[in-house]
């Protein structure tokens, strides 16, 4: 340190000056190329952000999507009263029903329907409405089968 204060001592105040200014120029070249770098990469870390950005809101609406056709693929139909009261109507056996009762097995929607003095082809053509808009027939039970071919009957049905 000692030899440079006496170099810089031993200059003419013209030399001094000229050090000084060419000192200045420097440290300000060296500044403005660092700040030029700095900003292109803050420019190219802009660009990858706005891509992942992108990419990921992409992503989130193709997983809304995906969602959307999953939960409408594994709706499963309700069946309900006046479906069955429909069908029954179809048959034309809705007057013979005695009773409609809600029955819940193992998490599936399913009734219990008792008939009163049906025929085995009402019945069979019931049933068949029944498989035909896609209802399952999970139980029967036929009573009082010599009485006239009028049965009492109990089917559990569900979806």
């Amino acid at each position: 340190m000692k030899k440079l204060e006496i170099f810089f001592n031993a200059l003419e105040e013209r030399e001094k000056y000229t050090l000084f200014v060419s000192l200045i120029f420097t440290i300000l070249f060296l500044g403005v190329y660092i700040s030029l770098q700095n900003f292109e990469n803050v420019k190219k870390l802009e660009q990858r952000l706005n891509k992942e950005i992108k990419n990921y809101n992409e992503l989130v609406k193709l997983a809304g999507v995906y969602a959307s056709k999953r939960g409408s693929l594994a709706k499963k139909t309700v069946l309900t009263l006046a479906q069955i009261g429909d069908i029954a109507k179809f048959s034309n056996v809705k007057e013979k029903i005695q009773s409609i009762k809600p029955v819940n097995f193992e998490e599936k929607n399913m009734y219990e329907i008792t008939f009163e003095d049906i025929s085995p082809d009402e019945l069979e053509k019931f049933i068949n409405n029944l498989k035909r808009k896609g209802i399952n027939v999970y139980f029967i039970s036929i009573d009082n089968i010599r009485q006239d071919n009028k049965l009492k009957v109990r089917i559990t049905a569900g979806v």
